[in-house]
């Protein structure tokens, strides 16, 4: 029985924002949306949820039934867009609009290089220490913190439950009374204590594939994997015992994590010691195409237990087994290596790169080597390189 109660729990917990914090349709004023979300609210205390799921399902075949999107905007809409964000301040964002190529069409072709990009797994998982360390250890003010780093337009997992409900639930000082209960769940994460049978959708995600600089909005995508809010936060709770540690050591070659601007650092360090050495010195440009989602996860969690223990548990959760993605609304691929997109995968990945560099002994030879994620630059004298 008490088994069957958990499972209703989390069942219910993954229904709620769909039931009740869905979005309006546009043109709605807000005191009409504030009185309809109230009242689903009501329907949902009072144990109408069988119905309010059942309108969930309907509104969802009546959006399938719309014509699909054809990706882009028009330079007008665009236009547009940028000027609405200016207006309310929100210039990052701005600025994000006016050079992103924007959302991939959905078209068989986008669809079939997106499945593409998620390869199956070729390794078993086999921990070689043969356990997981201990969870990271957190205060309910870790928690705090990692909520509200997250940017008011952070977007939903497939449940729905958009970071920024969370953050205005806990409020600005944290001592609203769910408090306690929020941080709770997040650390079952943490630990990996959520039962196996969520894993395969609160570990995969919403798969949304962004359009590439270089090629029609109809042809290819890069695959973003945005995830559901408990395990993005958790990711984040976790990584506060390791990001330190971590960020250590893998200086000064790969400046990715724990470094800010890392991408410019390792631009205007190159340019510089170009300048000084141009003479006898060749560079080798290193790319890995669609790394993040081509990791073997036996290579980056064995990484994780030895460089990030505080984030072994969760990463073992999220990657020990296939998980399902999402792809406009549909369940699109089940996923069984990494993900663009999760807070850990970053990490890890670089970790295991750096594992890999340390045992090739001529990489210490080199006057230039450094990293930014899985893009690298190795330079020194021409015989060297």
């Amino acid at each position: 029985m008490e088994m069957k109660t958990c499972r209703v729990a989390w069942i219910e917990l993954s229904m709620f924002a769909k039931c009740v914090l869905r979005a309006e349709a546009r043109g709605v004023r807000p005191a009409q949306a504030y009185a309809r979300a109230k009242n689903r609210l009501e329907r949902w205390i009072n144990g109408e949820r069988d119905s309010l799921w059942r309108e969930v399902m309907k509104e969802d075949v009546r959006a399938k039934g719309k014509k699909k999107r054809t990706g882009g905007m028009t330079g007008k809409v665009r236009e547009q867009r940028v000027n609405k964000l200016s207006s309310m301040g929100r210039a990052r964002k701005a600025i994000q609009g006016l050079i992103s190529p924007g959302v991939a069409a959905d078209t068989s072709t986008v669809r079939s290089r997106l499945a593409a990009k998620f390869p199956g797994r070729s390794i078993p998982i086999s921990i070689v220490q043969g356990f997981l360390p201990a969870a990271a250890g957190a205060e309910v003010e870790d928690f705090l913190k990692m909520v509200h780093s997250f940017d008011a337009s952070a977007g939903a997992g497939p449940s729905g439950l958009k970071p920024q409900f969370i953050k205005e639930l806990v409020g600005e000082g944290g001592d609203a009374p769910c408090v306690q209960a929020l941080f709770d769940v997040t650390m079952l994460f943490v630990e990996g204590r959520v039962p196996n049978f969520l894993r395969q959708w609160y570990a995969g995600g919403t798969l949304v594939g962004i359009g590439k600089d270089d090629k029609p909005l109809d042809e290819d995508a890069r695959p973003i994997v945005v995830g559901e809010f408990w395990r993005r936060v958790a990711g984040k709770v976790s990584l506060l015992a390791d990001n330190e540690a971590v960020g250590g050591w893998l200086k000064p070659c790969q400046v990715a994590v724990g470094i800010k601007a890392g991408a410019e650092v390792i631009v205007h360090s190159l340019r510089q010691w170009w300048e000084r050495n141009r003479d006898n010195t060749r560079l080798i440009l290193l790319k890995k195409t669609n790394a993040s989602n081509e990791a073997e996860p036996n290579a980056f969690l064995n990484t994780a237990c030895r460089q990030m223990p505080g984030s072994a548990r969760l990463a073992e959760w999220c990657y020990g087994e296939g998980v399902n993605l999402i792809y406009n609304g549909e369940v699109f691929k089940q996923s069984t290596r990494g993900q663009q997109g999760c807070p850990l995968m970053m990490p890890m990945f670089c970790a295991t790169k750096k594992e890999m560099r340390d045992r090739i002994e001529e990489v210490s030879g080199l006057a230039f080597a450094a990293d930014f994620a899985d893009d690298g630059v190795d330079g020194g004298d021409y015989e060297e390189v």
